[in-house]
């Protein structure tokens, strides 16, 4: 992949989420806002870590499940080449 990746996660705890991202999977935290929102980056990946509880996300608290029903609403964008400039014709 030769363009950045990125993944935005609303977490409810976001400490723990910070550091299971950091010492599990390996990424380092590139930017930071208080407690609200954290991007945490390994290699062409970045992921987009807002606390459910910022203000980042009042636009969204209607659409989101509550406190402990969460963890099945999660957006992905995966940036990508058109299909005819990575591929040869047959």
């Amino acid at each position: 992949m030769t363009r950045t990746s990125w993944v935005e996660l609303c977490v409810s705890d976001f400490e723990q989420s910070i550091a299971w991202f950091e010492h599990v999977l390996g990424f380092r935290v590139v930017a930071r806002e208080a407690n609200e929102y954290a991007e945490p980056s390994r290699g062409e990946t970045s992921l987009q870590l807002p606390a459910d509880d910022a203000p980042y996300w009042k636009p969204e608290r209607p659409r989101l499940l509550p406190p402990g029903q969460r963890g099945s609403r999660v957006e992905i964008v995966l940036t990508h080449y058109p299909v005819n400039k990575v591929c040869s014709p047959f």
